[in-house]
């Protein structure tokens, strides 16, 4: 079943490869500019490659939560991201400019020491942020969508492919170049992807939601349960202590009230004593007589 679902796939890439191809509309085939069109897409692919398989390598995890983020909330990642390109590098030239600032201020009122201090590892620090943040808007940022873009169509086509990262990263690669290289639309798909990623990144490194961490990582080990045999079972059993016999006082016995012929049996009654009485004296007159 999946293979008949890759199958279908393949004339859907065919179009998009002759979407992609300059002047694939038209009759005639421009073969110099498609070679020209070809090395730049290898070139491309190649780097966004190997930045992407530095990404698996050293960064899974984060991968993962950023494009599980861009997935459950794409249109706040959209809108992040348009806050965070527009603040950033406006904060870096703000830096930049006041370094340069401070270094010629504390040079012109003779403090040479400081003013060199801050031009040389100011100036290069700020540089080096600046390279750091445009790596992430240029590469990283697109990244993270690509490999969300292969996870959800190998969810569909080829499930089996996402037991490992690669994959994912692969297949989302191709389709991402081949969507950016269409005329008047690649610009706008590389836009809204780095837009769409930044402000993922930035979602997932300071609002990470418990939902998303639960869906990214795993559970707890369950502990394992003891085992035991039946031998072991049968020992148990057997050293079981025995309970003993509770011994009942006789204060704690019950008091049981006689039944109506207990007379007969105990202490005779009044009545019995005054029948025996006057059978006695019955018995004396008798006698005398």
């Amino acid at each position: 079943m999946g293979i008949n679902r890759v199958k279908q796939f393949f004339p859907i890439l065919g179009v998009l490869i002759i979407l992609a191809l300059p002047g694939g509309q038209s009759a005639a085939i421009n073969w110099p500019a498609i070679g020209a069109w070809a090395l730049n897409w290898l070139r491309s692919f190649a780097l966004f490659l190997i930045l992407g398989g530095l990404a698996i390598w050293l960064i899974p995890k984060p991968l993962i939560r950023w494009s599980e983020v861009a997935r459950r909330s794409p249109v706040k990642s959209f809108g992040v991201g348009i806050v965070i390109l527009i603040a950033g590098y406006a904060a870096l030239v703000i830096l930049f400019v006041l370094l340069l600032a401070s270094g010629i201020f504390f040079y012109s009122v003779r403090f040479s020491n400081l003013a060199s201090l801050i031009l040389n590892l100011g100036v290069p620090g700020a540089a080096l942020v600046f390279g750091s943040f445009n790596l992430v808007v240029s590469y990283i940022s697109k990244l993270v969508v690509v490999f969300l873009f292969g996870r959800l169509l190998l969810e569909s086509i080829y499930p089996k492919a996402l037991k490992h990262n690669f994959w994912p990263l692969l297949v989302g690669l191709v389709i991402y170049l081949l969507l950016r290289a269409i005329p008047w639309l690649g610009w706008a798909i590389g836009s809204v992807a780095t837009l769409v990623g930044l402000g993922a990144i930035w979602l997932g490194l300071f609002s990470r939601s418990a939902a998303v961490e639960a869906a990214v990582e795993p559970p707890p080990p369950a502990e394992p349960a003891i085992q035991t045999t039946a031998s072991e079972q049968q020992e148990g059993e057997t050293n079981l202590p025995t309970p003993e016999p509770e011994s009942v006082g006789v204060q704690d016995q019950p008091v049981v009230n006689p039944p109506d012929w207990a007379p007969e049996l105990g202490n005779p009654s009044e009545d019995d004593m005054v029948k025996q009485d006057i059978v006695a004296e019955a018995n004396s007159q008798d006698d005398v007589a």
